[in-house]
């Protein structure tokens, strides 16, 4: 589709969305099955508005008087960034799959001199000129059902679910009962994970988000959300009389996110991080959920298990002046760094851009 000679674009605020601008975002989210995710709902954006209402706004993409895209965006003096950074993990356009967009002239109308994004999905090609980099998100697809899914992994040659269930029983015989609720709304659980993570963000001196009122608000309406539409659930798992791990996850009607991951590392003999993933791939079927969606991140599990994912991409729009250009030069030494052999330094110009980014998302 080339881009539509009548686009315009109108700004709003997530307040402003009202029942027929839902069910038409609704309508658009729901024609791109890589949309279907919690991020995309309209009741994301709203929870952070509610928030967040300062600085949260959308961008409608009109053709005429037609809405054919919605943008959920943080705005600030000079530039933008995700709706929710830093805890929004997709970000991108709901409208059409082939909708072409001049993303310059979309910069303009927000009014700033810069959009960074960090998990944009790839396929809207419009934006494809402003990628710095590509990563997956990946997932585990049951569509199918449990058993097709654990038959094909086995013959891709994954010994995951063998190995893990060795140590499931293993728990068993040591500790007790290895028990897994996929699907639980108990705050004490949910409390105790945050306390986790906590301790983690402490031991490691990583930033601490969970400090920031704003977001520990976002986690309790997520977890109060009776939406179908968009909610979040607690999934734990209990060796003995013990919880032994837990995620937070943001969910839509289909898919489910792990937001927060975490476990008591007083059962690390027993990898109850990855028994709760086994075990939670199993029970999937007895919820709502056909997609089990673990995020970025290169870690050998992921790859193990997964049987699909959505290609995503962090970069910038830009326009001009020192905003534009500041970006770019970190995008410069940072691409650079790389590129080249050095070991762990290659990779410090990249952590410290996400660092910073989650500083702003923080604190901005």
């Amino acid at each position: 589709m080339a881009i539509l000679p009548g686009m315009t674009f109108e700004i709003i605020t997530p307040a402003e969305l009202d029942d027929g601008l839902i069910d038409r975002w609704r309508a658009l989210q729901a024609a791109d099955p890589a949309l279907a995710g919690p991020y995309f709902t309209p009741e994301y954006t709203q929870m952070i508005g509610a928030v967040r209402p300062k600085d949260s706004r959308v961008l409608l993409i009109k053709d005429g008087q037609e809405i054919v895209g919605f943008l959920p965006y943080r705005t600030g003096p000079l530039t933008a960034m995700p709706l929710g950074a830093p805890l929004c993990d997709y970000q991108g356009v709901i409208g059409a799959a082939d909708l072409e967009i001049d993303p310059k002239a979309m910069l303009r109308a927000m009014g700033v001199g810069r959009l960074d994004f960090i998990h944009w999905i790839t396929k809207q090609t419009s934006f494809a000129p402003y990628f710095h980099g590509h990563d997956i998100s990946h997932s585990v697809d049951l569509s199918g059902g449990f058993q097709a899914y654990l038959e094909d992994k086995k013959a891709s040659g994954s010994k995951f679910f063998q190995r893990t269930q060795k140590k499931i029983r293993k728990a068993e015989r040591d500790v007790g009962a290895v028990v897994i609720n996929p699907v639980s709304r108990n705050h004490d659980d949910f409390q105790t994970l945050i306390d986790w993570k906590q301790a983690q963000h402490q031991a490691t001196n990583t930033v601490d988000i969970f400090a920031h009122k704003w977001v520990m608000e976002v986690f309790e309406r997520a977890l109060a959300s009776d939406s179908p539409h968009m909610h979040a659930v607690v999934t734990t798992l209990h060796i003995g009389d013990g919880l032994a791990a837990a995620s937070f996850n943001l969910c839509s009607a289909s898919v489910m996110h792990g937001w927060l991951l975490g476990f008591n590392r007083d059962y690390a003999q027993h990898s109850p991080g990855l028994a709760k993933v086994c075990l939670m791939i199993e029970k999937l079927e007895d919820t709502p959920y056909r997609l089990l969606d673990f995020g970025s991140g290169d870690y050998r599990f992921k790859k193990e298990i997964c049987n699909g994912g959505n290609a995503i991409a962090h970069g910038c729009i830009t326009g001009h002046g020192p905003m534009a250009w500041s970006r770019q030069a970190f995008y410069g030494v940072r691409d650079l760094a790389e590129s080249k052999d050095w070991g762990r330094f290659s990779h410090l110009p990249g952590k410290a851009m996400r660092r910073l980014d989650v500083y702003r998302g923080l604190y901005g």
